[in-house]
């Protein structure tokens, strides 16, 4: 049990009797305002999905801008440049049978075309429009984004299906599909841009990465008479690491310049580090049941003033991530040194760091059942339980009474 808290700077629940997981929560500038603010995207099982804008304080009902309900369960949300040609920002929803595209916009209530002209106030009137949808032939897992190919005309969409099928989209149209060899069941899923690779776990306890190249090359369009799609040419991993852990989740920190990329990775007893090499930089057995992870930052060992920071000449960088548990602990790790801890409101399911009204470092959490909260970290130790009164007669020396 931690001694500190983390302090809150605004808080809500998303909803009630609804349930979340990992990937329900996406942070970004979503409706492309200027300046750029950060908006906060939650999506659940029973398909609503809500953005809120926080502010300091407590909960207002304008914090939230648009609640949407798509009548299909949200697996995973997304933010990214999904339309062609365009340098702003969409939503991805990822449904069991289709991944759709959403539009946020807003417009301000004063302006002579919106529907209330009586507000004393400006505001604005927000509306989350589908812009296209593909449909998907298997049931789906979850998804990566991102520029596959290292083409440079927005993100492409990768979806895994329950029977380890990679399907891709650009934008909106279907691109290809591949099956992924001795595959049991589905893993988590991401996308190295360094290498151009997507990466995943498999039920051997073993992080597998993929060239998008020859993931395109296993390509065949013809179907079997199983209804699975014949690969002629049977897709191969770039690299292999047995981890010997189910793997929970799979997150690419920032990428130094000139350094290779790093892959932190949490499994149900520990945390991996690994390169995009394939080399294991470090591991560390963990005592707790982790949740979920998620990197902030990665330094040079000159920057933090030490040596041996990861590394030849420097290496790769130290990994700074924070860790949560299933007992709402979070820990702050430097590589594999404990650096903080602090007990949380809930147990998340997800977590993120974002910059709010110029408030840097701010904690996102949302647990399974959509209590949403941002925080920092402070050093206000919780307060203390009162003291058993005296017994009767019992006098205090006037020595102790100041103490």
């Amino acid at each position: 049990m931690s001694l500190f808290k983390a302090r809150e700077w605004w808080a809500t629940t998303s909803g009630y009797e609804e349930f979340h997981d990992l990937g329900c929560l996406c942070i970004g500038n979503l409706d492309n305002s200027m300046p750029p603010s950060n908006k906060i995207a939650v999506g659940s099982f029973q398909g609503l999905v809500r953005v809120y804008r926080p502010e300091p304080g407590s909960f207002s009902p304008d914090h939230l801008l648009i609640e949407h309900q798509t009548g299909k369960a949200i697996l995973q949300l997304e933010t990214g440049r999904f339309i062609q040609g365009s340098k702003q920002l969409q939503l991805a929803l990822l449904h069991p049978k289709e991944v759709a595209v959403y539009s946020l916009s807003s417009q301000s209530s004063d302006d002579p075309s919106g529907p209330d002209q009586s507000l004393s106030e400006p505001s604005n009137l927000y509306t989350l429009s589908p812009v296209y949808s593909n449909s998907l032939s298997r049931t789906s897992c979850n998804m990566t984004i991102g520029a596959f190919g290292r083409v440079d005309v927005g993100d492409y969409i990768c979806v895994q299906s329950m029977d380890g099928q990679l399907s891709f989209f650009v934008h909106d149209s279907f691109a290809f599909s591949v099956f992924l060899p001795d595959f049991l069941t589905p893993g988590p899923l991401c996308y190295l841009a360094r290498t151009d690779s997507i990466v995943t776990a498999n039920s051997s306890r073993q992080l597998l990465s993929f060239q998008y190249q020859s993931l395109s090359m296993a390509y065949c369009g013809s179907a079997d008479v199983g209804g699975r799609e014949n690969a002629g040419k049977k897709p191969r991993a770039d690299w292999t690491v047995n981890l010997g852990d189910h793997v929970i989740s799979i997150r690419i920190p920032r990428q130094l310049p000139g350094k290779p990329s790093q892959l932190l990775v949490l499994g149900e007893r520990g945390v991996y580090c690994v390169l995009d090499t394939g080399q294991l930089r470090f591991m560390m057995k963990l005592e707790v049941s982790p949740t979920c992870i998620y990197p902030y930052g990665v330094v040079l060992s000159s920057d933090l003033g030490e040596r041996g920071g990861g590394g030849e000449e420097g290496g790769e960088g130290s990994l700074q991530y924070l860790l949560a548990t299933d007992s709402g602990q979070l820990q702050v790790f430097q590589d594999s040194a404990l650096k903080w801890a602090a007990a949380l409101p809930h147990p998340p399911t997800d977590i993120s760091v974002a910059t709010f009204q110029d408030l840097q470092g701010v904690l996102v959490t949302v647990d399974e059942l959509g209590h949403l909260t941002c925080c920092y970290l402070g050093t206000d130790p919780p307060p203390s339980p009162p003291r058993p009164p005296l017994p009767p007669g019992t006098s205090i020396s006037p020595r102790w009474r100041g103490r």
